[in-house]
């Protein structure tokens, strides 16, 4: 039991009832027949396994968390008599007391954490009538809950197999961009390879001219025609329209 006088399970898969010993046997004869009430309608009811003292119950496809629990009164924490001189002696160190909580035999079922906006989440006792007798209408409630719930988790989806679509539409067009640019740098170093190739060449054939004209020929197996032979094969190298002849840069030692 806690501080607070109220009862808190500590267990795994305990059911969700947190209540002052003087009230247990009533909260747990309701707990009983809402569980009962439920599953003769089909909604099956499980507990939570991860400590929180929660109930689960599927309505619907649907899961929902609910329990049962007795409301607090908040009472003005009263200051010990040192706590009091200390008050006055250093008032701007001291904010306004906290609270003791008590129970106030007041019982209320609530709907946790289904994100429904504008529903009902919790029934308990009030001047109108007793826990008891809401029990149908918790049910209803919980019914409500299931199809907010089931609506609001469909758009979750929608929104994120539009956001997984967007992102599919992005990377491929980042892909056919990314093709695209390769496809382009490649075509325009091919052209100024092609163009360096034709200058190689035009300037391989200038050499030949220059050398008939002072000597008659090329000597066979001559220095020149050996030069003439490598040059032409570095421009054909270059040329992407021809078969690249091997080179020794290309080796690998």
């Amino acid at each position: 039991m806690e501080h607070d006088g109220i009862l808190r399970p500590r267990a795994q898969k305990c059911i969700g009832i947190r209540v002052s010993p003087g009230i247990r046997d009533r909260a747990l004869r309701i707990m009983d027949a809402l569980i009962k009430a439920l599953e003769a309608r089909g909604m099956p009811v499980t507990l939570t396994e991860d400590g929180q003292s929660m109930t689960r119950v599927e309505v619907s496809g649907e899961t929902l968390n609910f329990w049962l629990d007795e409301k607090l009164r908040c009472e003005e924490k009263r200051l010990t008599l040192a706590e009091e001189r200390d008050r006055e002696k250093y008032l701007f160190l001291f904010r306004r007391p906290g609270c003791v909580y008590h129970p106030t035999g007041i019982l209320r079922l609530t709907i946790g954490d289904f994100g429904s906006r504008g529903l009902r989440p919790s029934w308990g006792d009030s001047g109108r009538g007793r826990l008891e007798d809401c029990l149908n209408a918790f049910v209803s409630g919980l019914v409500k809950a299931s199809v907010r719930k089931r609506v609001e988790r469909l758009e979750r989806e929608r929104r994120e197999r539009e956001w997984q679509e967007e992102m599919r539409r992005r990377e491929e067009s980042a892909r056919l961009r990314r093709e695209e640019e390769a496809r382009v740098k490649a075509l325009e170093e091919n052209a100024a390879s092609w163009k360096r190739s034709q200058e190689i060449r035009a300037y391989i054939q200038a050499v030949k001219e220059a050398a008939v004209r002072q000597q008659g020929q090329i000597p066979a197996g001559s220095g020149l025609e050996k030069w003439l032979k490598w040059a032409s094969d570095q421009a054909d190298r270059l040329d992407p329209l021809v078969k690249r002849p091997p080179s020794i840069l290309e080796e690998v030692g």
